[in-house]
């Protein structure tokens, strides 16, 4: 499908909605981590907080940081297809702005893209499946603090993956290529979805997908979404599932869509 290649650059986007409460961490963490090579684009969805403010202050003095302001709310996948459009880069990482990412992070997770691999996440302490760090971690080192997790998981699994159905889109590495070939995320997706739809289609394509079980990113977890009504927030969900739903069924027939468990190795309605 393809070879592997020696990555020039990586283009970290990030889609903020209301997220000054929690970014200043992310913000100090990137600039400590990120190559000489690499670049950011934030895609702010309106906020009405201070977001746009302190990202503007962020960018300031780094010309490898871009802030795309939208007047109103264009929805997660719209935004984040913004910022993949916006930056031509051999790999493109989405990353939530409610995370905080360790130095090498960008390296160790580039070091698992073998031949037919389209992407590949992170574990982390918040999230679902087999992405949980607690599950890559022996029991002496089940105590440990977050501070210290990323250097003892290196050292623990340096070089190892695991191939999966399913990566969460808090923080997810992809090949612009098979992007390309399959299609950037469903802007019909307004909020959430989306990282079930890409890995579907990924694979169907043939492609590979990845966790670096190696790799640690920590994660707050829906952070944003505190900022809508709870009845808004219901309401866009359930929007986008019902988006994918249809997909599944236009391509497998209404009723014969499988399981989640055989679509991505994840029970929906446990997460």
């Amino acid at each position: 499908m393809d070879q592997q290649v020696q990555a020039d650059s990586v283009a970290v986007v990030i889609v903020t909605y209301n997220s000054s409460a929690t970014m200043s961490i992310l913000l100090s963490t990137l600039l400590r981590t990120i190559r000489k090579s690499d670049c950011i684009l934030f895609a702010d969805n309106a906020s009405t907080d201070n977001s746009v403010s302190l990202l503007r202050e962020f960018a300031e003095d780094d010309v490898r940081v871009q802030v795309i302001k939208n007047t109103t709310n264009l929805g997660y996948s719209k935004a984040a297809n913004q910022g993949i459009r916006a930056i031509d880069a051999e790999f493109v990482v989405l990353l939530n702005p409610d995370t905080a990412v360790a130095p090498g992070w960008i390296e160790r997770m580039l070091s698992h893209f073998e031949p037919g691999v389209a992407a590949v996440g992170p574990t982390s302490d918040c999230v679902a499946g087999l992405q949980f760090v607690r599950f890559h971690l022996p029991p002496e080192h089940q105590a440990i603090g977050t501070e210290e997790i990323p250097e003892a998981l290196y050292r623990l699994n340096k070089g190892k993956s695991l191939d999966v159905r399913l990566l969460i889109g808090f923080c997810v590495m992809l090949r612009r290529s098979a992007l390309e070939d399959v299609g950037l995320l469903d802007e019909a997706m307004f909020l959430g979805s989306d990282d079930l739809d890409l890995c579907w289609r990924l694979q169907l394509a043939g492609y590979r997908l990845k966790i670096a079980t190696d790799v640690f990113v920590h994660h707050v977890g829906q952070a944003s979404f505190r900022s809508l009504s709870d009845d808004d927030r219901r309401r866009l969900l359930s929007e986008s599932s019902a988006v994918l739903r249809r997909k599944l069924e236009g391509y497998y027939g209404p009723k014969n869509v499988p399981s989640p468990i055989d679509l991505w190795g994840i029970d929906l309605a446990e997460d």
